[in-house]
């Protein structure tokens, strides 16, 4: 007998969210017998994740039906359609604040009653939060205690403690991982000369990597101020970014980086959006998490996974991912410059059992065909 699974998100723009919920449908084990139907609310974040419906046509492929509404601007003609789809299903599951708090009510008023939360934050500073985001938070620790909420699964131990500490039900908690595509994410002794060429790089250079769209929490001031530290010892040291907004439109960015003296094109290249990360991190010579507050970093793993060197800030889960020998305090200039440095001037022996330790650890901790199956014993568990 099928088991019909409901997934409730805010959209299918390219987020970690929406990424996650793509992996659960592609990587489905086959085991339990799961009938997904993705309802996207329309709630998109397309300002800083890329096209609206990334994940839209890639979740049909992969077998999944997709159902959009426009809650905001249709919300009557949306609760009836959301409403009726809930009420066939045998578990609904929701993904962050917005989502999880509209499968709640709208919950009240049909007969599903089995509904699982995804919560995939773990900052809850008013410094990175808007105030509508930490209302939502509000709220739902209050609605956490309902019956009808079966199960609350965090992203990471730190996201649990963290809500459990400002009110969320301690007795429904789960905490999942990230997963990690090994197939995708991958050592490939090719991409240096590939990326090398492309960007128009010396061969003699050393590439040092972020991965991060230009928002706040990401703290894009911390890379930029390293990088320029560093090449005063490292003048072989090049510096790569790509993400949303990481382009030389972006005014605050280059304006930031020639006030740190370094030159677009030469100390440093700002590529936008980019869908060959396993090449960048294959040809880098380290990458760089500077994020000031993540849950659980995805960037990270599929570094190491490429078999990339790697320095972090101790944001979220970090510590949980990789050595405690290379994570920094997040907003600490001196320290990551530091911790670099170290990694840099490793002998080359070092360096090469590092970057196979990385590899192992990830295909030991992190396969997303085990994540995944984690994610199918809940709903097997909890579908009622």
């Amino acid at each position: 007998m099928k088991i019909k699974i409901i997934h409730l998100i805010y959209g299918l723009a390219n987020g970690g969210a929406e990424t996650s919920l793509y992996n659960l449908v592609k990587y489905q084990s086959g085991k339990n017998n799961i009938e997904y139907t993705v309802i996207s609310l329309g709630l998109n974040r397309s300002t800083f994740n890329g096209t609206v419906d990334y994940y839209k046509d890639r979740l049909e492929q992969e077998g999944a039906r997709v159902v959009k509404v426009d809650i905001l601007h249709h919300p009557f003609k949306s609760f009836r359609i959301v409403r009726r789809e809930m009420k066939s299903a045998n578990l609904v599951c929701s993904w962050m604040y917005y989502s999880n708090l509209i499968a709640y009510y709208i919950a009240k008023f049909s007969s599903a009653s089995n509904l699982i939360w995804f919560v995939r934050h773990a900052d809850l500073s008013k410094e990175n939060n808007n105030k509508l985001t930490l209302l939502a938070n509000k709220i739902c620790a209050r609605k956490s205690k309902s019956k009808r909420i079966k199960r609350i699964v965090y992203n990471g131990e730190l996201s649990r403690k963290i809500h459990e500490a400002v009110g969320y039900d301690k007795t429904k908690s789960s905490s999942v991982n990230n997963g990690c595509d090994l197939d995708i994410y991958k050592f490939n002794p090719d991409s240096r000369k590939k990326v090398y060429s492309q960007l128009g790089i010396d061969e003699n250079r050393k590439i040092m990597l972020s991965v991060a769209r230009y928002s706040k929490i990401k703290d894009v001031p911390l890379f930029i101020s390293s990088l320029a530290r560093l090449k005063k010892g490292h003048p072989e040291l090049v510096g790569v970014m790509c993400g949303m907004k990481i382009e030389e439109s972006n005014a605050e960015l280059v304006s930031m980086i020639k006030d740190n003296g370094l030159v677009i094109g030469e100390d440093i290249f700002l590529l936008g959006r980019r869908n060959d990360l396993p090449d960048l991190f294959s040809a880098s010579e380290i990458y760089v998490l500077h994020s000031a507050g993540e849950a659980f970093p995805n960037t990270l793993i599929q570094a190491m996974s490429c078999e990339c060197l790697c320095v972090a800030t101790n944001v979220g889960d970090v510590s949980n991912i990789i050595s405690k020998d290379v994570i920094v305090p997040p907003q600490n200039s001196d320290e990551m410059v530091d911790k670099i440095d170290f990694v840099l001037r490793l002998p080359d022996n070092e360096k090469a059992k590092i970057r196979k330790q990385n590899s192992e650890n990830v295909q030991e901790k992190f396969n997303i065909k085990n994540i995944v199956l984690t994610y199918e014993s809940f709903f097997s568990e909890d579908k009622g």
